[in-house]
């Protein structure tokens, strides 16, 4: 047997769809407006957030992007957590460039000789190469190469000391890292203070140069 309605009942009833109809719609068109902004905010931050571990600028250095071949020698392609730690070394060898530091990484990805690596190559004329995104790991430091950047500068001098050009390149770059990975100041140290290897020997053993570096980078936070 049919329903029977009064006409205010059949009233209300068809008020209620109209109702429920309309909410189906607003709630729709909520949430492709909120699938749209998750989207354009994920396209901003892509545009902003230095392209997956890769810094293009520090202070007034442009940063040269140079990677290595991924290998299980130099570039394993094994994403870091986090990034907790930026630690500084240089080249070991007075005169060596970063284009012959670059090369001999590289090469370790043929002749598979040692398992070593840095994230980044500055120069001795203030030239930045990146070798690795930053947000991979790189063989620089036993006991921090799953949760830190490594830095190494090139020298000319017997002391294996910075000069000018490479110390502000160096600072701009420290500084840049700093804020990018929302670290201190005190999370930059020596590879000497974390396998107690003399590395960089000059500011391992001038420790006042060493603060007066990082009192620099300071200066540009």
């Amino acid at each position: 047997m049919a329903e029977h309605m009064t006409k205010a009942e059949w009233k209300r009833r068809r008020k209620r769809k109209r109702m429920i109809k309309r909410y189906s719609i607003i709630g729709t068109f909520a949430l492709i407006v909120i699938l749209v902004l998750i989207l354009l905010i994920k396209f901003i931050s892509f545009l902003f957030s230095g392209n997956e571990g890769i810094i293009k600028k520090a202070g007034s250095h442009k940063i040269k992007e140079q990677l290595f071949t991924v290998s299980d020698n130099n570039r394993p392609g094994q994403k870091m957590d986090s990034v907790k730690g930026i630690v500084i070394h240089n080249t070991g060898e007075a005169g060596a460039s970063a284009k012959f530091m670059w090369d001999y990484y590289e090469n370790l990805s043929k002749n598979k000789s040692a398992a070593e690596s840095v994230h980044f190559l500055v120069d001795t004329d203030g030239t930045i190469l990146q070798c690795i995104p930053c947000d991979e790991i790189a063989f620089h430091a036993k006991g921090r190469n799953s949760d830190s950047i490594g830095i190494q500068y090139c020298y000319t001098n017997s002391e294996g000391k910075m000069n000018d050009k490479t110390y502000e390149a160096m600072a701009d770059l420290v500084a840049r890292l700093i804020k990018e990975y929302d670290l201190t100041i005190s999370d930059v140290v020596l590879h000497y203070d974390v396998t107690g290897r003399l590395c960089p020997e000059y500011y391992a053993e001038n420790s006042e140069s060493w603060q007066n570096f990082l009192k620099d980078v300071s200066k540009k936070l």
